[in-house]
């Protein structure tokens, strides 16, 4: 038993090195996904936040409007109309007061 041929030791290292430089190259794309994904879910949480404000407001401004109508301060007219509905806001559901 001699000593290996000096080719298969070549063959090894060459192996040796792919495997490592394809572990390198996934890991370092596994984390570039991975804050992606983290700025993704951002985002998105951001967005449920941002429509649940909207939606909160909305509510609050109905029921402000309720509470001046009731109170007979202000007048259901045109110009009513026009704001609740840009606002988006329906006069014919208000809250219950």
């Amino acid at each position: 038993m001699g000593k290996p041929p000096r080719g298969a030791l070549v063959d090894l290292g060459e192996a040796v090195y792919g495997m490592v430089a394809v572990l390198a190259e996934r890991s370092i794309y596994m984390i570039f996904w991975a804050l992606e994904q983290r700025r993704k879910w951002a985002k998105e949480r951001e967005k449920e936040l941002q429509d649940k404000l909207n939606q909160g407001v909305a509510q609050g401004r109905a029921q402000v409007l309720t509470e001046l109508l009731s109170a007979g301060i202000i007048e259901a007219n045109q110009d009513l109309d026009r704001w609740a509905q840009e606002k988006g806001i329906d006069l014919d559901n208000l809250p219950p007061r």
